[in-house]
């Protein structure tokens, strides 16, 4: 009995000492705040160095124990970041947060993009229809200057959006549009594409081919919109005319951009 105290209170005496001890690395005077206090003028603390998909797996790692993950974990993530760079992360209780400001995280949405317009074939299209198309007027009955937004079939018109910056997938490109000249005749081409090859397939709302897209009336009055979900980063949009030979043409009236939370991505970075 005696032999079996001696044990307990010495378990005590070192679990005591344990639990409120502090750690100091090459230092003796350890600050009153710090559980570990490392000092070094010549070396570093390194952390354990994870791909995103490795970071990621921690979390799923983490669930499929019916755990979590636990607010103030810290690895340094090699390949996280869009520049090409790692960078330090900690877990927030609610995801992964990089302490670096300039780390944009791969697989994120920009929070706004540049956008170059060029004219790749005119017929009513001139530089004065541009603006137009970023006005915020999405009908077509208040547009000031219709006539500067008709797409003229056989793809006489056709105008090209480049961002400064990839959408990933699952944003959202809405485009608003009418065919009022000549209601059910009349549709729109669109091509996506990432560096110069396309991200997904082309989209004809005459013929109803709408891959990941869906093309639903904007009111009474022939307009509708036009909604994209991207299934892969894209950086290039392209809108064209049907070929519909009926010498009539839609109008294009307005573009957007949405994130995967459906907020809109500004069309400037100012």
């Amino acid at each position: 009995m005696i032999k079996s105290t001696s044990y307990l209170i010495i378990t005590l005496l070192f679990f005591s000492f344990y639990s409120f001890s502090q750690v100091g690395i090459n230092t003796e005077n350890i600050d009153s705040s710090s559980i570990l206090h490392i000092n070094s003028n010549e070396k570093g603390v390194l952390f354990p160095v994870l791909t995103l998909a490795q970071r990621d797996n921690i979390n799923t790692l983490a669930a499929a124990a019916g755990e979590t993950v636990p607010g103030g974990l810290f690895i340094y993530c090699s390949d996280c970041c869009t520049n090409g760079t790692g960078a330090l992360y900690y877990y927030n209780n609610t995801e992964w947060k990089s302490v670096d400001s300039d780390c944009k995280e791969v697989g994120s949405f920009p929070d706004c993009v540049t956008v170059t317009t060029a004219l790749l074939s005119t017929n009513h299209l001139s530089t004065s229809s541009i603006p137009l198309l970023f006005d915020g007027i999405v009908l077509n009955g208040p547009q000031p200057d219709e006539d500067d937004l008709r797409l003229h079939h056989d793809s006489d018109d056709t105008i090209e959006f480049t961002l400064s910056e990839s959408i990933p997938a699952g944003g959202k490109v809405v485009i608003y549009w009418s065919d009022e000249k000549s209601p059910g005749d009349l549709g729109l081409l669109v091509d996506l594409d990432n560096a110069g090859t396309a991200s997904q397939a082309s989209i004809d709302t005459f013929s109803g081919v709408l891959p990941n897209s869906s093309n639903v009336a904007n009111g009474p009055d022939d307009d509708y919109i036009l909604t994209i979900t991207l299934v892969a980063e894209t950086d290039t949009i392209t809108v064209r005319s049907f070929d519909d030979n009926m010498g009539d043409d839609p109008y294009f009236l307005e573009i957007k951009v949405l994130d995967d939370n459906g907020n809109v991505i500004p069309f400037s970075c100012i």
